[in-house]
């Protein structure tokens, strides 16, 4: 969550100041994803724009999984709403995750690829939305 939403944009701000007030509200693990769902506070900030989108620039490198794993931060209706954290490719999530390297990807026609730094001008457009 750190990754997905560090950076100074006031609606990463917003989705920070609602991600440390939240709380799990349950995990899913089907074997090869994990939807993590919060609860927001009902006093907590909405986005002004009141938006659904998705953040997704964030990957790890995972000990044991040849492709690694990507991750989607869900935001709906101007709160954070589900963590999703899948695998690339086929395989099954280790028994245990000891060792791992986060970074960011871009879009790059259909393909996602490995970024030497955030896609800024991708990442504000998905946050500031038409």
């Amino acid at each position: 969550m750190e990754k997905l939403l560090a950076g100074d944009h006031p609606v990463l701000e917003l989705l920070r100041q609602q991600y440390a007030a939240s709380r799990v509200a349950y995990r899913d693990e089907t074997g090869v994803g994990v939807f993590v769902t919060f609860l927001v506070p009902g006093d907590a900030r909405r986005l002004p724009t009141n938006r659904s989108f998705a953040i997704r620039d964030v990957s790890a490198d995972v000990d044991g999984l040849q492709f690694g794993v990507g991750f989607i931060l869900f935001v709906r209706r101007g709160f954070i709403h589900c963590l999703e954290a899948h695998l690339w490719g086929d395989g099954r999530w280790p028994e245990r995750i000891e060792n791992y390297s986060l970074y960011y990807t871009k879009l790059i026609g259909a393909s996602v690829v490995r970024a030497t730094e955030r896609d800024w001008e991708a990442l504000t457009k998905e946050l500031e939305g038409p």
